[in-house]
């Protein structure tokens, strides 16, 4: 059949007739929908009060749930007037105003006294104790901060653990570094410490390698790469099921130049985890294999995943696209385009396919290469819509 010249295409907006696909877009790595907020109470907004007999208002006793909400929203009301105040000090810090660097310590208690729950004002309190050689001070300000942090405020607190645990790190002992380090999970979240914890010393571990000439038999090397294992080993072992601590475990491996230990990890970590946790560590793996290990073994490892999962899984051929193209493999990526687009998809990641694949051309292809994705774009609208057209003549 003649091709009509139209076909209801247009390459700006890559308009296609209602019904010829499912859902759009790239799907995301991560598994979960990642939390939704809590249903509203269906109220009216009453401000509290109701009106009585006679026309007089009298207070109505507030619910549960609107005296949380009251006081969340007094809470909102102080983060952001601690925002506001740290901007102003970052303008005037750019503008070449007090930076902070030689407060004294009259100027951070009335710092605080403005903005308590500010971790960035007790840290650099912290720091200016250490400046001055009182590591027992900077220590005694921690405490302090997490004491006087807003429950609410996780995040702000949690800061100010990491802090002393560097403090620790640095110039405490092993003792007062685990103890520093079980305390901080009993009080904050304790897969994030450990994490960072893990990471810290990863990358204590990478520095003394470096300053070695990447000797890793060095026996300053040697302890700390221990120190860096010992630690994600850890946390492996107090936290099976996640997925974010298995990947960090793995990559540490492949930083750490043990390829083949990190490919044995991956085999414990898949036997820890649920099913549907797998993909995402096997495809943090396989991009660790392009930043730290081998590209080969990363393309491999992406290409078992598309023959399993590809069919269902087009942010993983995002993601070996982006891949490939920072290793400077174009015709692999063009080959990938290629394959991609003659899979089933529907019209919107159609569309995200081919202008992805335009955008490449445009940085790295020639005018003829730019127009070939051009005509295989409309290709496959013509297609989608003859086929469209077709069910319809048969319902």
């Amino acid at each position: 059949a003649k091709r009509k010249s139209g076909a209801a295409f247009a390459w700006d907006d890559f308009s296609l007739s209602a019904g010829l696909g499912g859902a759009g877009g790239y799907a995301s790595l991560d598994d979960g929908s990642g939390g939704s907020d809590d249903d509203d109470d269906g109220g009216s907004g009453s401000d509290g009060e109701e009106s009585g007999l006679g026309g007089a208002k009298k207070k109505r006793k507030l619910s549960t749930r609107q005296k949380e909400r009251a006081r969340v929203a007094e809470e909102e009301g102080v983060r952001l007037a601690e925002r506001a105040h740290m901007a102003k000090r970052d303008a005037a810090k750019e503008a070449g105003g007090d930076a902070g660097d030689d407060w004294t310590d009259d100027d951070f208690e009335r710092e605080l006294l403005s903005t308590p729950n500010a971790s960035s004002i007790w840290i650099r309190y912290m720091a200016s104790k250490l400046k001055a050689m009182d590591t027992d001070g900077c220590r005694a300000i921690g405490k302090r901060a997490l004491k006087q942090i807003l429950f609410r405020e996780e995040g702000e607190k949690f800061n100010v653990w990491v802090a002393l645990i560097n403090l620790e790190h640095r110039f405490g002992t092993k003792g007062s570094l685990a103890e520093t380090v079980s305390e901080a999970c009993q009080a904050s979240h304790p897969k994030k410490v450990r994490l960072r914890v893990a990471a810290m010393l990863e990358e204590a571990a990478l520095e003394t390698m470096a300053s070695k000439g990447g000797q890793a038999d060095d026996a300053g090397s040697e302890g700390a790469r221990e120190a860096a294992e010992t630690a994600y080993a850890a946390a492996a072992k107090k936290h099976k099921t996640s997925k974010q601590v298995w990947s960090a475990y793995v990559r540490y491996r492949l930083r750490a130049g043990d390829g083949d230990g990190a490919a044995d990890l991956l085999k414990r970590a898949l036997q820890c985890l649920a099913k549907h946790k797998h993909v995402f560590v096997v495809s943090r793996f396989a991009q660790d294999e392009y930043a730290f290990g081998s590209v080969e073994r990363g393309r491999t490892v992406f290409e078992e995943l598309l023959s399993a999962h590809g069919a269902k899984r087009l942010d993983l051929w995002n993601v070996f696209i982006d891949k490939e193209i920072k290793a400077g493999e174009l015709v692999s990526v063009r080959s990938l385009f290629g394959r991609l687009s003659t899979t089933k998809l529907g019209s919107r990641q159609a569309k995200g396919v081919f202008k992805k694949w335009l955008a490449f051309e445009k940085v790295h292809g020639t005018n003829a290469q730019q127009e070939s994705v051009r005509e295989r774009a409309r290709a496959y609208v013509q297609r989608a819509l003859e086929a469209s057209a077709a069910s319809q003549d048969d319902a």
